[in-house]
């Protein structure tokens, strides 16, 4: 298959749950043979500068210039498409449309839905890749709620939620049938058992208010003799990262590619989250090394946690402040006050008792490895081969893309399992005529 990837995300950011699914997920089927291509406007993102600088000039992926405005980079079979100017990443979503020719076009994390929008006008394919309700026009959790763009999401070909819950979110909030499928985002494994009463930390990554900021300054407070470590990621903001300076207990850590730097040194990891995470993969990361877990009660975070104790009850941000661009408006929570005893006293409990501690690290390797164990590619294909055959070309209203005789293998490799047996038995029976 050609699959054209269209999102709103640095593609090559380490750090965030949805770049990395989504940059994995495109890996993944360059690997099993698919032709994979990526377009995304040049994208403020804390840190990705720095980090894009530093690795150009490293073998982990080739960079070329396609044109004054257009960088194209290359990693692991995966062609991308940087786009510098918000205006002329429209223009250039309908020329890799008609150049490239999809089979599928995959459309993520597009919180203005002006790149979905030009994207649906180009008639291809379109399934929407939805990591967070918050980045959706509708419903109690999504940042603003706009009838003009929820009436864009009919008009998609397929949808695909990360979770359950996120599915439960379209249905319930927009009467929308929605995919299923949990994301391979942790590498192949075999992964390293972390978990150790002895480790130093209790870490939380992306220390910020949307993650609970509240609960993570008031616990490392309230256990002055306890060392908390903080990864800053994307959404920490500068008085954030002050706060947590002037706490004597609290170390501030850089963010690694490789996790498990910073899980070798966790005891505990902290997932305090006051939005709706959809599902937050970097409990299930977390839970792979045997590092216990406490996260709160919202959103997807639960089904990541595979139904294992301490998930604690919070105040979710109900409201959000906007201020205007055209594709990155910034959404600053309207953080609600915490109740911090139960978090005091589970917290309390897990570190203070080894045999407690052991019990969950143990619990939470098991449950996390027999979850990723069920994790794979083939899901992904199979949904995409029934969008494929549900909207023919002539259904889209396209002109017949005049296959060649040499790509009659790519068309059989489209089918279904089924579809495809029932061609070879044809061909069978007939000795080669169709």
């Amino acid at each position: 298959m050609r699959i054209l990837l269209v999102q709103l995300l640095e593609y090559l950011y380490p750090w965030g749950g949805a770049h990395k699914a989504n940059r994995i997920l495109m890996e993944g089927l360059t690997e099993r043979g698919h032709e994979c291509v990526v377009v995304t406007p040049e994208v403020y993102i804390g840190g990705f500068e720095e980090y894009f600088n530093e690795k150009k000039n490293s073998n982990e992926f080739e960079i070329s210039a396609e044109s004054e405005n257009v960088t194209v980079i290359r990693k692991k079979g995966v062609t991308v498409y940087r786009v510098e100017g918000e205006y002329k990443i429209f223009s250039f979503i309908r020329k890799m449309v008609e150049d490239f020719k999809p089979d599928i076009t995959l459309i993520s994390e597009d919180k203005s839905h002006l790149l979905m929008e030009a994207v649906l006008e180009t008639k291809t394919r379109t399934i929407c890749l939805a990591h967070s309700q918050t980045v959706l026009p509708f419903g109690p959790e999504c940042f603003e709620e706009k009838q003009d763009k929820t009436a864009l999401y009919p008009k998609l070909h397929g949808i695909i939620s990360v979770s359950d819950y996120l599915q439960s979110y379209f249905k319930k909030w927009a009467g929308l049938e929605s995919k299923r499928i949990y994301f391979p985002s942790y590498g192949k494994g075999p992964f390293p058992f972390l978990g150790n009463f002895d480790n130093p930390y209790i870490t939380v990554i992306n220390p910020s208010g949307i993650k609970g900021f509240p609960i993570i300054a008031g616990l490392a407070r309230s256990f002055p003799k306890v060392q908390f470590a903080a990864v800053i990621t994307w959404s920490t903001t500068k008085a954030e990262l002050e706060e947590l300076k002037a706490i004597e207990n609290v170390i501030i850590m850089k963010p690694e590619e490789n996790v498990d730097v910073i899980y070798r040194q966790t005891k505990v990891f902290l997932m305090p989250s006051l939005w709706g995470e959809a599902f937050g993969q970097v409990v299930v990361e977390a839970m792979l090394r045997g590092i216990p877990v406490i996260a709160s009660n919202v959103g997807g975070l639960p089904e990541a946690k595979q139904g294992l104790n301490y998930i604690l009850p919070v105040n979710p941000i109900k409201k959000y402040i906007s201020e205007k661009e055209l594709l990155m408006s910034v959404h600053r929570p309207v953080l609600p006050e915490q109740n911090l005893k139960p978090w005091i006293e589970t917290l309390g409990r897990l570190i203070n008792d080894r045999r407690l501690y052991e019990e969950l690290s143990g619990q939470s390797y098991e449950k996390a490895a027999q979850f990723h164990s069920k994790l794979g590619f083939e899901e992904f294909e199979q949904y995409f081969r029934e969008v494929m055959e549900a909207y023919p070309d002539e259904l889209l209203g396209k002109k017949n893309r005049n296959h060649s005789a040499g790509s009659a293998l790519e068309r059989i490799n489209l089918l279904s399992p089924e579809k495809r047996e029932q061609l070879y038995e044809r061909l069978r029976k007939t000795g080669g005529k169709v």
